[in-house]
């Protein structure tokens, strides 16, 4: 599934909002697509490769 950039960016914004923390939104290859830190938009999260990789959500 897409997310669409604007709506990927709402939700980070809203739930940054909520719980008081940076968010980072990826999609399906770990490339950050929405973060409430602009300039780690585009970039690859580690982290979240290696989660898609193992199927891991821990």
């Amino acid at each position: 599934m897409e997310l669409d950039p604007k709506i990927a960016e709402s939700i980070v914004t809203n739930l940054k909002d909520v719980i008081q923390h940076e968010i980072n939104l990826f999609d399906a290859t770990g490339t950050i697509i929405a973060s409430t830190d602009r300039t780690r938009i585009g970039t690859s999260h580690d982290g979240a490769r290696l989660a898609i990789s193992t199927k891991s959500l821990s």
